[in-house]
């Protein structure tokens, strides 16, 4: 699968390959090596390479990376688009986000309702949790959708999710 982002410097190519054959695992504290993404109603989620802090500015970052079309994706974004186990459980296979566990902390950056950060908790982010529990982590979950991705905040570094039109 194969998609142009035009970039504010040019062309930008982001072709979904074969995933890396270490996709899904996690290699430093809050970062884990992605898988190639997942397009869906004419955009693609893709995971950034990069772990984020609270005072990065993640859009900007985004935007170099990916192209004007690129932004954090959002929690609307995510439940208007995944309406099925089966598409969630594939989107969760194509960027190969690991299943939060006690002592895996695999947070995806979002936006939600426009907003990036949960006042005085955090940035919003999204955490596998497809066969686990929220309760497994004491996490506090906001919302879900099929109960495999659950809406949460905090402190953590992460890596974003980001969605390209």
């Amino acid at each position: 699968m194969t998609g142009t982002v035009s970039a504010s410097t040019g062309s930008l190519n982001y072709t979904l390959g074969p995933a890396n054959a270490n996709a899904g695992t996690i290699d430093t504290a809050y970062h884990y090596i992605p898988g190639p993404g997942y397009e869906i109603n004419g955009h693609t989620y893709v995971v950034t390479d990069k772990t984020y802090s609270d005072s990065d500015n993640v859009d900007a970052a985004i935007t170099s990376i990916y192209g004007k079309t690129a932004r954090l994706a959002s929690w609307q974004d995510l439940q208007t688009d995944f309406g099925s186990p089966q598409i969630v459980s594939d989107f969760l296979s194509g960027i190969a986000t690991p299943v939060a566990k006690p002592g895996v902390n695999i947070n995806l950056f979002v936006s939600n309702n426009g907003a990036e950060m949960d006042g005085g908790r955090g940035r919003f982010f999204i955490t596998n949790f497809t066969g686990s529990s929220p309760s497994s982590v004491n996490y506090a979950s906001f919302g879900n959708i099929n109960n495999q991705i659950h809406l949460g905040s905090y402190w953590y570094p992460n890596q974003a999710l980001v969605r390209i039109d």
